[in-house]
């Protein structure tokens, strides 16, 4: 089976393992849904740069 990557994620091993292992994995468990949602908002937070 050939496994279709988005472009960021071509140039690095470490990209390609976190792409495959991570972002490209369908999730459908509450649990993990709701950490993500809360690890989601909490760097939502962080990622704001303050002037």
């Amino acid at each position: 089976m050939k496994i279709t990557r988005c472009t960021w994620c071509e140039k690095h091993p470490i990209y390609i393992d976190y792409h495959d292992q991570e972002w490209g994995v369908l999730v459908n468990d509450d649990i993990t849904l709701f950490e993500f949602l809360i690890l989601e908002c909490a760097q939502a937070g962080l990622s704001v740069n303050a002037k």
